[in-house]
């Protein structure tokens, strides 16, 4: 597979940054289309397996209008620094020089805890001003506290421009009841 550093030490999977090509005979959703692009802020899909989330997702940023970055999880991903490196080369693949203070501070002599990761990545998030999405696919492989603490921070104080989409089998392990309460 193709890989690519982003730091001198850690080389990164380029096809997990690729959305997934649809075939011709994908089933259309236009109602769920209508629903996601409807949507503001965090957008989560959950069904099981088999399902098209996928699909679903992948068609919809096709006829969408804002740029998007894509995230493929596996369960390597869970580790704080994978995750948040592969996190970062997402969205650099739409802002090349995005997140440059993160990726040195996951890349220092020390491991951060959980929250300076994100609170560096949420100041460096919000000073990113186009607006788009970023589709975080099978979040349910995650399974580490300290990358579900980093993401509910991404969820409690969301980046003005940024859409985040979570494709997964089941309800993450994230405040989903005061969220929905927020809208």
């Amino acid at each position: 597979m193709p890989t690519k550093q982003i730091q001198d030490s850690h080389p990164i999977i380029l096809s997990k940054l690729h959305r997934p090509r649809i075939s011709g005979r994908s089933l259309l959703r236009p109602r769920l289309s209508q629903r996601l692009d409807a949507a503001a802020g965090l957008v989560l899909v959950i069904a099981p397996a088999g399902y098209g989330k996928t699909i679903l997702l992948s068609t919809w940023l096709e006829s969408h209008a804002l740029p998007s970055a894509w995230l493929s999880l596996d369960e390597d991903d869970n580790d704080l620094v994978v995750f948040v490196t592969y996190l970062v080369a997402a969205v650099r693949t739409l802002f090349p020089d995005a997140c440059e203070e993160t990726l040195a501070l996951l890349h220092g002599m020390t491991v951060p805890s959980a929250d300076e990761v994100s609170r560096s990545l949420l100041t460096e998030l919000a000073a990113v001003e186009r607006e788009f999405v970023l589709v975080l696919d099978d979040y349910h492989v995650i399974h580490d506290r300290g990358i579900h603490a980093i993401v509910t921070e991404l969820t409690r104080h969301p980046p003005p421009a940024m859409r985040l989409v979570f494709s997964t089998r089941r309800d993450p392990p994230l405040p989903l009841s005061s969220l929905r309460a927020r809208g």
